[in-house]
């Protein structure tokens, strides 16, 4: 099994958040995200609940909500900059229309596209934990 690259900054930001030494904002859509890959991966329905359970009580991860201007502007940034995902697009239309600083986490480079938007590599973000 190939080890997972991310998993230590990814652990780093989770602690720094439960923590209180970090707050991020994230679209609600990831719960729905989520949903999907849990179930993909062979999780129950009521393990899928625990995990999504577990991710909302962490309380410096601020949900900002998935709204019907979030989802047309999905679309826009879908056509406008070739972002293939709507997941991708969803959380690109969420940091621009409602994070104060336009910055995504991700190390997804698709974010670079578009216009605006500034991506973060959680890497870099993990760094000062």
């Amino acid at each position: 099994m190939q080890e997972d690259r991310l998993k230590p900054p990814s652990d780093m930001i989770m602690t720094a958040l439960k923590q209180r030494r970090l707050t991020l904002n994230t679209s609600s859509a990831i719960l729905i995200e989520l949903y999907y890959a849990l179930e993909d991966l062979g999780f129950s329905g009521d393990a899928i609940m625990v995990k999504q359970a577990e991710i909302i009580a962490i309380d410096n991860l601020k949900f900002l909500p998935f709204t019907k201007e979030t989802a047309l502007a999905a679309q826009a940034i879908m056509q406008a900059f070739k972002v293939p995902g709507l997941f991708d697009a969803i959380y690109a239309a969420t940091a621009l229309n409602q994070d104060p600083d336009r910055t995504i986490v991700s190390t997804d480079e698709v974010y670079e596209k578009v216009a605006g938007l500034k991506r973060l590599d959680p890497k870099a973000l993990a760094t000062p934990f």
